[in-house]
């Protein structure tokens, strides 16, 4: 597989992985009644309201999406781990150590400076919660580049 090959993989597999992402966070944060929406909290830290905070959160997620989605399947194809376990494992252990900086930011940098207050007050369990979001997007990095490198 080319390097070029595996960035346009790695894009789509970044789009679907973020999906998933999302889809989870969503999920769990209904289960205990607590907003986890990271898309409307995204997008309503750049707009400064809710409107279009959707739209815009979900843009801009999906683009992160797609760049770390090539920036994972270029680490994988140069050490040569875009195969069945290697890529599980390492996009298991990029997506944990990508969760645990991106948790960081939001409870240190980004709840305290965020321009509606419902978003100010990031827990350590949101924290949690955004780190397991990103082990699930390394995941599903992993997988579907393991797939995609089996069957090209």
């Amino acid at each position: 597989m080319t390097i070029y090959l595996a960035l346009f993989l790695g894009a789509i597999c970044g789009l679907l992985a973020a999906m998933a992402m999302n889809m989870f966070m969503r999920a769990v944060g209904r289960q205990f009644g607590r907003s986890a929406d990271m898309v409307r909290a995204l997008g309503s830290y750049f707009t400064g309201g809710l409107k279009n905070a959707a739209t815009v959160g979900t843009l801009i997620h999906s683009l992160a999406g797609v760049v770390f989605g090539m920036a994972y399947f270029a680490i994988m194809h140069y050490i040569g781990a875009l195969v069945f376990p290697e890529a599980i494992l390492l996009g298991l252990g990029l997506g944990f150590a990508h969760g645990l900086i991106t948790s960081y930011a939001l409870m240190i940098y980004a709840s305290n400076r965020h321009p509606l207050d419902e978003y100010r007050k990031a827990t350590i369990q949101e924290g949690v919660l955004h780190m397991f979001g990103h082990i699930l997007f390394g995941a599903v990095i992993g997988v579907l580049g393991a797939i995609a490198a089996a069957v090209v």
